[in-house]
């Protein structure tokens, strides 16, 4: 009982598919002219699109030529850790790939070439890392309809934010090389200071001790007649036992001090530094953001994808025609009924 009613079912598969061939061989003149229709469409869109070319550069980390006179102002092998040359080749990549920058530098492009159209100028694209490896290559491409170009577009677009870069890293350090002679001009202003104060506190001293010799009598330093037949060092005893005379000219010579830069600690490397900041100039700083090659010989052409094109639309056109075949066939069938 089982096995006969799997053989009607199976059967009745069969029958189905029989139906379908007979719909498709009855109705072939529908399907082959959908196909035929949607190919014609897709080969002549196929056609009508112009050609895309790509333009690719392969970029990777460089290494700086470090300053001496940065290092030496610093003490350190670098003056600071943006010039590390991954942080450098980071926001050039930045650059590269700011919309702002990419509008710029083609608004002037335009403005430049009148033989460049906007559109001629499809898509420029950076492929950032999410974190840069050492000595990982980053790829920049330029996609455009005009393929002679791309080629003087991009290179003068990678110099051009090469420039960027160089500015705004020249700007950053007239800046910090501008807060660092600050700083070393207000430590040398407050070792002048503390020099000063000492002085001034030496002179109160002498004064006050000049005031006790007086009152013991006690005119010049080691005077035998008014301190005994005693030797005494001076640096031992109390300063009024230098006597009268000694102390008013210390006191004099003090008063009459205008600089105390001789006998200050470390002012003559603090003064080296100071004028190596005056006659250091930024626009010296030689080195290279990024190492940089291109890849090819020239701009490739990437598009259009004629044959995916026409493919997509035999697919399409069968298909279609396949429905449209069934639909017929089954509009006539509740029409007979």
């Amino acid at each position: 009982m089982k096995e006969r009613k799997f053989n009607e079912h199976s059967r009745c598969d069969e029958i189905d598919l029989l139906e379908m061939w007979k719909v498709f061989v009855q109705q072939r003149k529908i399907v082959l002219g959908v196909t035929f229709l949607f190919v014609l469409v897709a080969t002549v869109y196929a056609f009508w699109l112009r050609p895309v070319f790509r333009v690719q550069y392969e970029i990777w980390q460089s290494h700086p030529v470090y300053s001496a006179q940065l290092s030496y102002l610093s003490g350190e092998k670098n003056f600071s850790d943006k010039f590390l040359e991954k942080q450098l080749l980071l926001d050039y990549l930045n650059n590269l790939n700011d919309n702002k920058i990419q509008h710029d530098f083609i608004e002037h492009q335009l403005k430049k070439n009148n033989s460049i159209s906007r559109n001629s100028l499809t898509t420029l694209s950076v492929k950032l890392p999410k974190k840069l490896a050492d000595n990982e290559h980053v790829i920049v491409s330029l996609d455009g309809e005009d393929s002679r170009s791309l080629d003087v577009i991009l290179d003068g677009f990678l110099s051009y934010a090469k420039a960027l870069t160089l500015d705004q890293y020249i700007a950053f350090y007239e800046t910090q090389l501008a807060d660092y002679k600050l700083m070393l001009n207000y430590q040398l202003d407050s070792l002048r200071w503390t020099e000063y104060q000492k002085r001034q506190d030496s002179i109160v001293m002498l004064t006050e001790a000049r005031i006790i010799a007086q009152k013991l009598g006690i005119i010049r330093p080691y005077d035998t007649k008014s301190v005994g037949d005693s030797l005494f060092e001076l640096n031992s005893v109390p300063l009024y036992f230098r006597g009268v005379t000694a102390l008013n000219e210390e006191i004099a010579v003090l008063t009459t001090r205008s600089n105390d830069d001789a006998f200050i600690t470390d002012l003559r490397e603090l003064q080296a530094k100071i004028r190596l900041l005056d006659e250091f100039n930024l626009n010296t700083l030689n080195f290279e953001i990024a190492q940089m090659r291109k890849l090819g010989k020239g701009a490739m052409r990437i598009g259009p994808r004629k044959v995916a094109i026409i493919a997509i639309g035999l697919v399409a056109g069968f298909l279609f025609g396949l429905l449209g075949a069934f639909g017929r066939s089954f509009l006539g069938k509740v029409d007979v009924h």
